[in-house]
């Protein structure tokens, strides 16, 4: 089996500092040994770890090292990052997503829906304003207290009808939501480790994970 490697880690670096398409030619055949490759095997084997952990049928997805830069001012052509995103098989829209991203200098894992459709997003503000939502701030506190990250809230103000002081506002904030971990340093995703490292930390944010799953249900 290939995995992620150092060789990984100092092909990313030597391409956030040489972002060309003329480098990355050059230097396409250590992509494919050193990046690509092993990210497929790496995705490949958390899908199936997870789906044995959790009983659903699984898929997983590595995302492009290719930027879309239609839209952006920053023109650079590569991300240099790798991400990895594991969904059940035909998932609804809004159904959460195990995430992980190797950068650097971290390893972050992640569980969540980026953004809800509309129907689960109404869904979510009123299990918010009730029971739910004393049960979801509970478990975000426990993750809070183990070092866990939420993502930024896209709403500056309470959406109507909810008062601006609601016990919630902060969770009220949100039209997706995701949490996540931060590790210091890549190591723990490299090797034949790499696999049952990530899962161990994705597996802390089930209870996160459930909620939003029974969410979207």
């Amino acid at each position: 089996m290939r995995w992620l490697t150092q060789e990984t880690i100092a092909f990313l670096r030597d391409l956030s500092q040489n972002n060309s398409r003329e480098w990355f030619k050059a230097n396409e055949e250590r992509y494919k040994a050193h990046y690509k490759w092993p990210a497929q095997e790496l995705a490949g084997q958390l899908a199936e770890e997870l789906a044995r952990l959790t009983g659903k049928r699984l898929e997983a997805k590595v995302f492009r090292l290719h930027r879309d830069v239609r839209f952006s001012k920053d023109k650079t052509p590569y991300n240099t990052h790798l991400r990895i995103a594991v969904s059940p098989l035909d998932p609804t829209p809004s159904e959460p997503m195990w995430m992980a991203g190797i950068e650097l200098d971290r390893l972050v894992v992640g569980v969540g829906s980026f953004a809800f459709p509309k129907p689960v997003l109404e869904r979510y503000r009123h299990w918010i304003d009730g029971a739910q939502g004393d049960r979801f701030a509970a478990l975000l506190d426990t993750q809070a207290k183990r070092g866990a990250r939420l993502r930024e809230q896209e709403l500056k103000r309470v959406p109507a009808p909810y008062p601006a002081d609601h016990r919630h506002a902060d969770l009220l904030r949100y039209k997706g939501f995701s949490l996540w971990f931060d590790h210091d340093g890549a190591d723990m995703a490299l090797g034949d480790d790499g696999v049952s490292n990530i899962t161990a930390s994705l597996m802390e944010l089930k209870p996160v994970y459930d909620w939003l799953a029974e969410l979207a249900a």
